[in-house]
């Protein structure tokens, strides 16, 4: 589809030129009012096929300062000027001398364009779907062709293609979109699965071949956890995203078996350029092994049950992060009282455990008992709430958990500068150790941790 940078001030004109253009050539019209408009467009999105423009708008020499700035960036972009037209740019241009034909304008723009008649046919528009800009930051080119999305005409949103399937691109183009708040890029909707597969390939092979520092190593894990649970949510569990979640949680577990002391791993997890999701499934199991260690039941069938949960628990609230960080009704409560969160997401938060449960039940390769400490990981056996009165009917693997969980919020919620940061592990003793069955767990932790930082 041909991407056309329009700025012609006379409405009539203007719908006329903007609706053969579209119906007849399949072009997608950019309507811009200035010069200064349509070049800054156009340093983001040097692939402009064609510019109509009016040679002069109020004072400004509009057809020639576009022509200049195409001459000075070595711009191959086709232009019609419409009406005054500077003679020492006509010889580079089409020129319509009458403003109003828009017949004209139309055939110029073909000629432009190289469509013939053959191809005068309308497009239909494509879905697309949204990627987030970073992790774009790991790929040496796309499998698809990737469009910025802008505010067109009338509040309706336009795809602009900036990247071409196969093509390499250069990441200083990802840091200019950041600049100017660009912070997604679009993909066709028929192509979302394709780009899973071929991003998640490309992170994994950067995992296990070691082509990144200890620090960026947690910043992929976290772009293949969000990429994962995405494609699930959107997918469900098929076989591709069944094979990109166990890739996910192996990348999570065999992280935190080599984390053999908590500090330093804490800050590279912190320190990465992730979400909340990925920081508390990462720092979840990276605690819960610690406590499996102390309770002297370090065996592999557990840990990669609680890699599962941690990956799956709270997969009912993915585009809820804000609710995902709550840790009790108290804490829930006092949000709603500062307007930070509605009453009525309460129903969200409460059934979201149960909703993960009844999730990874589909997934056949998921390890038995991964679906009852999803249910139990607030605490309530039938996965509705939180709940402290009911720990003694739970697993045991689900008290872990939850001690491991809320280990891992307290810490998170230090580094967004929420109460007085202290020793976590006196956090976890105030709330644990009046409970004869978590009492144990909170011990088994605290010599763990102890015996990491001996070592």
């Amino acid at each position: 589809m041909a991407q056309v940078i329009m700025i012609i001030q006379n409405p009539t004109l203007k719908d006329l030129v903007s609706v053969n253009l579209n119906t007849y050539l399949g072009a997608q019209i950019i309507p811009r009012n200035t010069a200064a408009e349509a070049i800054a467009l156009m340093e983001i999105l040097p692939s402009v096929d064609l510019i109509i423009t009016d040679g002069k708008v109020a004072k400004e020499d509009t057809a020639k300062d576009i022509w200049k700035a195409c001459k000075k960036n070595k711009l191959d972009t086709g232009m019609v000027v419409l009406g005054e037209c500077p003679e020492d740019i006509r010889k580079d241009v089409q020129w319509v001398e009458n403003a109003l034909d828009w017949e004209k304008v139309v055939d110029s723009a073909s000629r432009v364009l190289g469509i013939t008649l053959d191809d005068l046919k309308k497009k239909l528009r494509p879905e697309y779907a949204v990627v987030p800009l970073d992790y774009f930051y790991s790929l040496p080119s796309s499998p698809c062709d990737v469009f910025i999305r802008i505010k067109g005409p009338e509040n309706e949103y336009q795809f602009l293609k900036r990247i071409h399937a196969g093509e390499s691109f250069d990441q200083t183009v990802l840091e200019r979109y950041k600049s100017q708040g660009l912070l997604n890029l679009y993909i066709p909707k028929e192509m979302r699965d394709n780009f899973a597969v071929f991003l998640s390939n490309i992170l994994i092979q950067k995992l296990e071949e070691g082509l990144v520092k200890d620090q960026e190593d947690y910043t992929i894990i976290g772009q293949t956890f969000d990429l994962a649970r995405m494609e699930i949510v959107a997918q469900g569990l098929n076989r591709t995203t069944i094979q990109l979640a166990d890739t996910v949680i192996s990348s999570i577990s065999e992280t935190a078996v080599r984390s053999k002391t908590m500090g330093p791993v804490l800050q590279k997890i912190l320190g990465s350029k992730t979400g909340f999701l990925y920081q508390n499934a990462q720092l979840t199991t990276m605690v819960a092994y610690h406590i499996l260690k102390g309770l002297g039941k370090d065996s592999e069938e557990l840990k990669i049950k609680i890699a599962y949960a941690a990956f799956f628990c709270d997969v009912a609230l993915l585009e809820r992060e804000d609710l995902a960080q709550f840790d009790s009704y108290q804490e829930f409560d006092q949000a709603v009282s500062e307007n930070k969160i509605k009453k009525s997401d309460f129903e969200v938060l409460k059934n979201h455990p149960l909703e993960g449960a009844v999730f990874i039940r589909k997934n056949p390769e998921a390890p038995i008992d991964v679906d009852l400490i999803i249910r139990q990981h607030h605490g309530d056996p039938k996965g509705s709430g939180f709940s402290h009165e009911h720990y003694d009917e739970i697993l045991e693997v689900s008290r872990i958990f939850i001690l491991a969980e809320s280990f891992a919020r307290r810490v998170l919620s230090y580094r967004k500068g929420e109460g007085n940061p202290r020793p976590v592990i006196l956090d976890m003793r105030e709330k644990f150790s009046q409970v004869k069955s978590m009492a144990p767990l909170v011990v088994a932790l605290e010599k763990s941790l102890k015996n990491s930082q001996e070592s």
